[in-house]
């Protein structure tokens, strides 16, 4: 992962001017029931490992939420539901929480 990645450099320029203030990064996640076949290629599986290892070194919160939520949750491969929003916030309460 290296800002020869549009993806990547805008990330670090984002989390540049965030310096100094409270920055929540948040992958959301797939629906597997929908793209199990996608994710489970192994270059996605890299890919996830990738991000993972590059968000370790960044002072921010961030929140994986790749296989977090069931495919119900979902309206499409990305997108949810009323109910997989409320689901959604209940997993990330915990972060916010005071």
């Amino acid at each position: 992962m290296t800002e020869n990645n549009w993806d990547v450099y805008f990330l670090n320029k984002m989390l540049a001017h965030q310096q100094g203030k409270k920055t929540w990064v948040i992958l959301s996640g797939t629906n597997h029931d929908l793209m199990n076949e996608a994710v489970e290629k192994p270059g996605y599986k890299a890919n996830l490992a990738a991000i993972d290892a590059m968000m370790a070194g960044k002072d921010v919160t961030y929140v994986n939420l790749e296989g977090v939520l069931p495919g119900d949750d979902f309206s499409d491969h990305t997108h949810m539901t009323p109910e997989g929003n409320a689901n959604l916030a209940d997993v990330l309460w915990p972060y916010i929480k005071p």
